[in-house]
């Protein structure tokens, strides 16, 4: 099967999912792995480009991913051309940033960031200059506690989880994720359950802090509203 066959199905599932639940609303991000050749990754962008317009359901956005020690110390530099075209084309960017030591230098960072994504996945290793930066453009940050503390990724379990620091920092909106299911097995609302118990939050913060992650979504005013008016109320 070919990768366009492939995401076809996803869109299909989605777009027969969407019509018995019109309620639920489900896009796709297209993944570069680090490891991709240049080629690859330009195809892949083709991909989302041509299937970004699709009828309802489509693809909204591209990442970068990957083993964090591929390519490390802004080598990545070299899908910097793909990043831009998507961005020049409408679609968000999003990229697993800081996910390891061996990400986390000082120009892979600022590259990553020179790509204007939208979104950061992980942000474990970054330096101070980045959390500036990130503050600044008011990221979104999608933060992954039981991948990060079950991997070793972080040091102090939960309560040493960065979701500590970045909970009190102006600008940037927190969106809880996974990272995944399957693997680590908790369910988004068991990342809620875990932010509530480590670090204290009551219902009113856990409502407030699932609102955030409305604002980092890819798509328009009009659903960004929609979920607005949906999402519970102080």
């Amino acid at each position: 099967m070919s990768a366009e066959a492939y995401i076809t199905v996803l869109l299909g599932a989605i777009e027969e999912f969407e019509a018995l639940h019109p309620q639920l609303h489900t896009r796709l991000i297209l993944s570069i792995d680090r490891r991709h050749s240049i080629r690859t990754a330009e195809s892949i962008l083709d991909l989302a480009i041509r299937l970004q317009n699709t009828i309802g359901c489509g693809v909204v956005g591209i990442d970068l991913c990957g083993d964090p020690t591929v390519r490390p110390g802004g080598q990545v530099a070299v899908f910097t051309p793909v990043f831009e075209q998507a961005s020049r084309a409408g679609l968000g960017i999003t990229v697993h940033f800081a996910e390891a030591e061996a990400s986390g230098s000082h120009d892979e960072l600022r590259t990553l960031l020179s790509w204007n994504p939208g979104r950061l996945g992980h942000v474990i290793w970054e330096d101070e200059e980045a959390r500036e930066v990130i503050a600044e453009r008011e990221l979104c940050l999608e933060l992954c506690l039981s991948c990060n503390v079950q991997a070793e990724m972080v040091h102090g379990g939960f309560e040493g989880h960065h979701f500590g620091h970045w909970k009190d920092v102006k600008g940037p909106r927190i969106s809880l994720a996974t990272d995944d299911v399957g693997v680590f097995g908790s369910p988004l609302s068991n990342e809620y359950r875990l932010v509530a118990e480590h670090f204290h939050l009551d219902r009113p913060q856990i409502c407030a802090l699932a609102r955030q992650g409305i604002e980092g979504i890819f798509a328009g005013e009009q659903e960004k509203q929609r979920l607005r008016d949906i999402m519970w109320k102080e």
